[in-house]
């Protein structure tokens, strides 16, 4: 859990622009967490989501 919320931290902060805003929002619900990033940076092209947990896969 650690290694993954590193990665979405550090890519929002990566590519976000210079002072803009990062939200992390955690919410808990019966038997599950949900833990959203939300920032300003350029995103992932569409034509890669196929491929978002492909090991070594890069957008």
């Amino acid at each position: 859990m650690h290694h993954i919320l590193n990665n979405l931290l550090s890519n929002a902060i990566k590519y976000s622009p210079h002072g803009g805003d990062i939200h992390l929002t955690l919410t808990r619900g019966n038997e599950q967490v949900t833990i959203s990033v939300a920032d300003h940076g350029i995103g992932i092209p569409p034509e890669d989501w196929p491929h978002l947990f492909d090991t070594f896969h890069r957008a």
